[in-house]
Order: C-alpha cells, then structure tokens, then sequence
C-alpha cells in the first residue's frame, strides 16, 4: 500500500496539476494559490526534486506578471535543492537571468546564463544529445548570452549604462498559447 510520503507526493502533483490547469484557464490568482501549496507541502515532506520544480515554475508565473522579488526567492530557493533534472536547472538558470535582464543587472544575468550553459554542457555531450524542447532553448539562451556578453562589454568600457537600450523579450508562456 502507499505510506504517507508517497501520499505527500501523490498531493503535491495534485496541487501541480491543478495549478497548470488554472494556468491554462487564465486564473492566475488560483494558479499561485495553487502552487504555494504545492510548495508548502514540498518544504514539509522534503521533497527536494519537486520543490525546485515547484521553484521554477512558480517563478516563471511571478515573473511574467512582474513580480521579480518574489521570483528571485523561489529561483534562489529552487537552486539550493538537489534537482536530478538538468531541465529544471536550465529553468531556474533561465528565470534567474531574465529577472536579472528585466531589472538591467546585465552582468548578473550573464553569470546566470553561463551557469546555464555549463549546466547543458555537462547534461548533454551536444545539442543533438538533448531533447528537442531543451536544445531549442537552450539555442535560444545561447543568443542571448552572446547579446549579453555586448552589452556587458560596451559597459566594462565606460559606455554610459543609461545609453544602452534592451528590448528584453522573454518567450511566451505556455499559457498563451504562442509558445
């Protein structure tokens, strides 16, 4: 039969479940309502690989709606668990950089993306090894490190920061039905 943690974990992908369903209705307020408790009950069965799914996905929603405080606690929290998933790295990789982006700390936002980067190297011998979402993504975050790497450099080289413009836009959610 199923002892409490796998009774833990079956409610835990309940709250997941629910969450993107809310999502994909456009209830927003419910989704996070959703995923926090989803994220609770991680926090109390120590359930590490969930949590930082959990982590991700929760700051990905924040985000998108501008809320980059509370997305940068959950990507610093979802980076502190041990995540057997190279994707849900890459996730929080990428969610820490587009809030680092969005708020022009465009130095830190390049150390998120070769954090990112060095985390698909070591997950996949090359891009042809990677599933098809991952390395599309991954081609993605790779423009963008070298977009990064320019304007960190016309920085480093006294070009006033206030000069430069960023036409940061992250790729739709899934929610949107453009991505």
């Amino acid at each position: 039969m199923f002892d409490q943690e796998d009774k833990d974990r079956q409610q835990i992908g309940l709250w997941v479940r629910k969450a993107e369903e809310s999502l994909m209705a456009r209830h927003f307020i419910a989704a996070i309502h959703l995923y926090e408790k989803a994220l609770a009950d991680s926090r109390r069965v120590g359930a590490s690989s969930l949590r930082a799914r959990i982590c991700r996905d929760l700051a990905y929603l924040y985000l998108h709606h501008g809320a980059t405080e509370k997305a940068k606690g959950l990507i610093e929290e979802g980076l502190q668990q041990e995540a057997d998933d190279p994707v849900v790295r890459l996730g929080l990789l990428s969610n820490a950089a587009s809030v680092h982006i969005r708020e022009k700390n465009y130095a830190e936002g390049l150390r998120a993306l070769n954090r990112a980067v060095e985390t698909f190297d070591r997950a996949y011998s090359g891009a042809e090894a990677a599933p098809f979402a991952v390395a599309t993504s991954f081609a993605a975050l790779y423009r963008l490190r070298r977009t990064l790497n320019r304007i960190v450099d016309l920085m480093a080289s006294g070009i006033n920061p206030e000069r430069i413009q960023v036409d940061f836009q992250p790729a739709p959610p899934f929610w949107d039905g453009k991505s």
